[in-house]
Order: C-alpha cells, then structure tokens, then sequence
C-alpha cells in the first residue's frame, strides 16, 4: 500500500516506531495498521477529490516514477519502480487507465486497488510480446483519436457551428 503513496503512508516498520511506548508489540503493529488503513483512507481521499466525471486518465514513466495524470495535471507521482519492471508496470498502469477512463465516476478506492494489482512475469519473451502488443494498442488508441477528431470536424462543418457552438459541444 505504501509504495502507491510513499509521501503518505507510512512503511510498516515506520509506523511501528511511531506508536506510543507504552505499548507492547502486539498492540504496536495493530496501532501501526490503524494508522497505516488511516492515512491510505486519507491519500485515497485526496486522489477522489482529483477525479472529474468522465476524467480521461493516462499512465507515464518518467525516469523510473510512475505517474497518472487527467487532463494534463499530475494527480499520482512518487511512484518509484525496479527498472527490470518499470515497462511491465507501465503496462498494468495503461491498461487500468483506459479502463476507468471515460467513466461517469471514478471511484478512488477501486482505482488504487487496480493499479496495485500487477502482473509481471520473468519471462523475457512474453514480457516483449506484452510491450509490443501495448504499442500496439497506443498507436492503434491515438488513431481512432484523430480520427475521431476529423469526425468531430465534419459534423461542425455540415451543421455549419461556430467556433462558440463547438466550444459548448465540446464542454459537453
């Protein structure tokens, strides 16, 4: 949990070291898990808070961070990754990205719990065949967006919209 939000919560053996010392080591990991559950509820809580409906999410690895951003505003960084995974992460990232893009509301909670489900293999063949086939889908993804916007194009120009039309249209 803490390797989502390494800025907000606390590393078990961090927390344990910050419970109080009258208690002993039993109570201190509970107090510690406590905390930890509070202050991912809190982290969680911020990353709602981020989300607008029908936010369109991207994943981006930049120097070895992880970062998830909508509409060009960073709302999750820090996330540091071993460089043998950084591209399979990246991945994972994408791919729950278009998922929960679009959507009428996005819960944070299921958000970070996705991004926290990976699924890495050690073998190198089929790691390549998963990077190929996520450029793929990149390049594939970015087509049907342009695409769509030559599409977008056309219907302004056949109902004849100004530009204070399609800006209402495109606001939604």
């Amino acid at each position: 949990m803490e390797w989502l939000w390494p800025k907000l919560v606390q590393a078990p053996n961090v927390a344990v070291q910050a419970a109080p010392t009258d208690l002993t080591l039993a109570a201190a990991k509970r107090w510690a898990k406590a905390l930890r559950h509070e202050q991912a509820a809190k982290a969680e809580a911020a990353l709602q808070d981020s989300l607008p409906a029908l936010a369109a999410l991207e994943a981006h690895l930049v120097k070895g961070e992880l970062q998830l951003s909508t509409n060009g505003a960073t709302i999750l960084d820090s996330v540091f990754v071993d460089p043998s995974e950084a591209s399979q992460v990246l991945v994972n990232w994408q791919l729950t990205a278009r998922a929960f893009s679009g959507l009428e509301r996005i819960e944070a909670p299921e958000l970070s719990k996705a991004l926290r489900e990976l699924r890495i293999t050690s073998n190198k063949a089929l790691a390549k065949q998963i990077d190929d086939i996520a450029g793929e889908i990149g390049a594939t993804a970015a087509m049907i967006e342009a695409e769509e916007k030559k599409l977008d194009a056309l219907c302004y120009k056949l109902f004849k919209l100004t530009t204070v039309d399609i800006a209402l249209v495109e606001a939604g």
